[in-house]
């Protein structure tokens, strides 16, 4: 198996990883509050989005084109960690490692171990801080590195 085949697959095995872990949050969700449309709403976005996961998972496992770009924007969305006064947003799946500095300047590790997705305005951090998730970061650059490679012409 080639370097960059085997970069793509590990990263397709990271987002199926996550895909699921996003299906079972759903349906913990579901299972755990009692049904609204609220519900209904929070556990169909989940849902849609371990949808894309999947599909980028599958999309790139395979080599295709559009499970590169698919999953290019899915780790690009889950790059920052922001926990500031006026939002914080955080996105991973299945999980993430961030590093990043406090407001103080302080170096700022968090391990979040299960799939997450919050966006809160007007948050109120105990401690606000900025941060790039790791593991996406990683399988942005695997991305890159498995690129198929041109051959011949200008």
């Amino acid at each position: 198996m080639s370097d960059e085949r085997a970069l793509r697959r590990a990263v397709a095995l990271v987002q199926g990883a996550g895909g699921v872990g996003l299906v079972l949050l759903a349906v913990k969700v579901a299972m755990r509050a009692r049904p609204s449309v609220l519900l209904a709403l929070v556990v169909a976005t989940l849902a849609l989005v371990a949808a894309a996961f999947l599909l980028a998972s599958a999309l790139l496992w395979r080599g295709g084109r559009g499970g590169r770009a698919l999953s290019a924007v899915l780790q690009f969305l889950q790059l920052p960690h922001l926990v500031t006064g006026p939002i914080a947003y955080l996105f991973c799946t299945p999980l993430s490692l961030a590093a990043g500095f406090e407001a103080s300047g302080r170096p700022r590790w968090q391990a979040v171990l299960r799939p997450a997705l919050a966006i809160t305005p007007d948050a109120d951090p105990d401690v606000a801080w900025i941060g790039v998730n790791l593991l996406a970061l990683a399988c942005l650059l695997a991305l890159a590195l498995a690129r198929p490679r041109r051959v011949g012409g200008s």
